[in-house]
């Protein structure tokens, strides 16, 4: 029996002799009724220490995709500039490897409230604060 790490449920045992796209729909149906498949618009069900954790983690791994990524292709564009060959596409190799990057830590670590405009709520202004300090913190602290 194959087993499948799903996010939101856990490791899941599912029957030999399925085909792909059979596995594919109950994969995907359990991943919906879990609730791991929300749109980015959708917010999770975060406590406060989630909420501050997870925006800790992400500003942290993102100073460290710009130390990866940014940083060299801004060194290797100012190479470029001054007549040094292959550099200018080294450093756009850089570039998108960053974006690729920032991608995934968006992904792992989901930004819960993007425009102040649009909390609702006392509740929502709280998390928002929150969400901010654990994002400041990282900087603050480097």
């Amino acid at each position: 029996m194959p087993i499948f790490q799903i996010p939101g449920v856990g490791p899941v045992s599912l029957p030999d002799g399925l085909k792909e796209d059979e596995y594919e729909k109950v994969v995907r149906r359990l991943v919906e009724t879990s609730g791991a498949g929300r749109g980015s618009d959708e917010r999770a069900p975060y406590t406060g220490g989630e909420l501050f954790a997870s925006a800790a983690a992400r500003t942290m791994h993102q100073m460290g995709a710009g130390a990866m990524y940014d940083l060299p292709a801004l060194g290797l564009a100012a190479l470029a500039k001054l007549g040094f060959g292959g550099a200018e596409d080294k450093a756009l190799e850089f570039l998108q490897k960053g974006k690729q990057r920032y991608a995934e830590i968006e992904r792992d670590f989901p930004t819960q409230y993007r425009d102040v405009t649009k909390l609702q709520g006392p509740g929502e202004y709280i998390g928002f604060g929150i969400e901010k300090a654990g994002e400041a913190l990282p900087q603050i602290a480097t």
